[in-house]
């Protein structure tokens, strides 16, 4: 069986826009984990989410005061989990539980022609969420900081080397903490949602 992501060599360059239709209709075809991992429904707040993973997020989203929505809309053969209402900068995320998902969910995602930020969680263990895409400036590590703004004080994703500025109030670089830590949160969301199974 061939590698998701390489296209059969008949002797033409590789070029990325071949990679990803190539790496998508093998995920179609369930190639990708010959035996699919399958999520625990697990309901929270009134929604049936597909997997405890993305209920535990929907959990985090509210204990950092963000609003969220769940599959909120249908994009061209994809599905997003979530999108984060943010006053500033709203931001559309996909949930994954393991960070070797990623490059294969930024295929997805650009697949669609979706060029606003968009971004995929894995975990929020440490400060580094997973990765961010902001329009024009592409992939990067996902951060969580704090805005210190006095009328904000909200948690924000911001990508490491690119805008610095809360997603609620729009606050530069200088109004952020980078040392927020949302492990504890994390951790009581993952805790509170071992225990609530599918309706």
């Amino acid at each position: 069986m061939k590698s998701p992501v390489e296209p059969p060599d008949d002797g033409k360059p590789k070029t990325i826009g071949k990679l990803i239709p190539d790496a998508l209709s093998e995920l179609q075809r369930g190639l990708r984990h010959p035996k699919p991992r399958r999520g625990i429904p697990t309901t929270y707040s009134g929604v049936t989410f597909r997997s405890r993973h993305e209920a535990s997020f929907a959990m985090l989203f509210d204990a950092l005061a963000w609003p969220w929505s769940y599959e909120p809309t249908d994009l061209p053969g994809y599905i997003p989990d979530f999108s984060l209402e943010f006053a500033s900068r709203p931001l559309l995320v996909e949930i994954k539980s393991l960070e070797e998902d990623m490059d294969l969910a930024k295929s997805k995602i650009e697949c669609t022609g979706w060029t606003k930020d968009a971004a995929i969680f894995v975990t929020a263990e440490s400060k580094i969420l997973g990765e961010v895409y902001e329009e024009g400036l592409g992939w990067d590590r996902a951060v969580l900081a704090k805005c210190m703004v006095r009328e904000c004080l909200k948690a924000t994703v911001i990508s490491e080397a690119g805008r610095w500025s809360c997603r609620s109030c729009g606050a530069g670089k200088r109004d952020l903490w980078f040392a927020f830590d949302a492990r504890q949160l994390w951790l009581n969301a993952k805790n509170n949602t071992q225990w609530r199974p599918g309706t």
